[in-house]
């Protein structure tokens, strides 16, 4: 009888493609069993909150209690601003040299004491293309208390686009020398200036890329009560924020070694001097517009006065307009404005809390009258 070699398997040894250890082998036997720990195991304590109705319905109540006051006050905050916005996108090409009246489409007011019709005929504009000036007159029914700001409204104007945003070199903006190599320089995440980095004679644009390029470069003067001449002061000094001087130095460039952006060469005709080189450590209008808005309608602080009452009057203010806004199809326009504890006006804040507290009390009184109609 021929015999036959007989395999037993046992329950520990390792089969073809097994995962497992004979039970004589010193090797750690493999499992796919989490370890034995309160937390890997789910043996943890835990809150589970049944909710039901004696819970839910005071926390609506809560709620509402605490959102209306908070919309309210916002609301109040925000009444307490005034605000006068006039869009001069077409002063120089739709007024003349004389003061003709400004389409009433084109201002919009918010006064603690309304306009009459005298007032509005007040509001006037005139323009001078030759200097590009454009004159612009108001009534202000009711003194503007301090802090009095000037602002410009951009609308259209696509800041957050990723290119633009990152159409600038760093190191140029703290000071370095940057030569036209390095600021062309760019990789898939780093864009550096591209495409403003110099111009067709290889000289570096300072300051260099597509922000820097495009800025607000329109000039609000200081306003004049038409009555007595008076001149109310405003000043550009304090409309940055603070930390924003750090992203800034004195440039180590020459005159000689760069040349303005493409579109500051209106401002710089004859290039950079050592009278006139920026000094972008202490330009704060610069400080204000290299931080890009996230939306295309937006509005930058230009001027300021954190002292003196703007009396009601009659008032004139000049502005050099020089921004253009056609390339873009987009508008622009002065805002003046008070400010309020709560900043600027706008009431959307606080009406979204005031309707937050009205529609927890609805479904308060809701649940509550579902509870004692129908009980469990």
């Amino acid at each position: 009888m021929t015999g036959t070699n007989t395999k037993v398997a046992t329950g520990g040894g390792r089969e073809r493609g097994g995962d497992y250890s004979p039970l004589d082998s010193k090797e750690p036997v493999k499992t796919m069993r989490p370890k034995d720990t309160a937390w890997l195991q789910q043996r943890i304590k835990a809150w589970s909150p049944l909710i039901t109705a004696p819970w839910t319905i005071p926390i609506f109540f809560i709620l509402a209690v605490i959102f209306a006051p908070i919309g309210g006050l916002l609301l109040y905050t925000s009444a307490q601003v005034q605000e006068l916005t006039i869009d001069y996108t077409h002063c120089l090409t739709s007024a003349n040299d004389t003061m003709s009246p400004i389409p009433r489409s084109s201002f919009s007011t918010y006064f603690h004491t309304p306009l009459t019709p005298a007032d509005l005929d007040t509001y006037r504009w005139r323009s001078s293309p030759a200097t590009k000036t454009c004159t612009l007159q108001f009534t202000i029914p009711s003194n503007f208390t301090p802090p009095v700001l000037f602002r410009y409204k951009l609308t259209n104007l696509h800041t957050n686009h990723r290119r633009f945003v990152m159409s600038l070199d760093r190191a140029q903006l703290m000071g370095e020398a940057r030569t036209r190599d390095e600021l062309m320089s760019h990789s898939d995440t780093n864009f550096r200036c591209n495409p403003l980095y110099a111009n067709s004679a290889g000289i570096p644009y300072y300051p260099c890329g597509e922000i820097a390029n495009s800025m607000f470069n329109d000039t609000f003067h200081a306003p004049v009560r038409a009555a007595d001449g008076h001149v109310y002061p405003i000043t550009s000094r304090g409309i940055a924020w603070p930390h924003d001087r750090a992203l800034y130095r004195p440039t180590a460039y020459k005159p000689a070694d760069v040349v303005p952006p493409p579109f500051w060469e209106e401002a710089f005709p004859q290039g950079y001097n050592s009278s006139n080189m920026p000094n972008l450590q202490d330009w704060e209008e610069f400080h204000v517009w290299m931080r890009p808005a996230g939306l295309a309608r937006f509005s930058r602080l230009a001027k300021r006065n954190d002292h003196n009452v703007l009396g009601a009057g009659v008032w004139q203010m000049n502005v050099t307009s020089r921004f253009s806004t056609q390339g873009y199809n987009g508008r622009k326009a002065l805002v003046l404005t008070t400010s309020s504890a709560m900043g600027g006006r706008g009431t959307q804040l606080g009406w979204a809390y005031v309707v937050s507290a009205v529609v927890c009390a609805v479904l308060g009184v809701g649940m509550t009258a579902g509870v004692l109609g129908v009980p469990r």
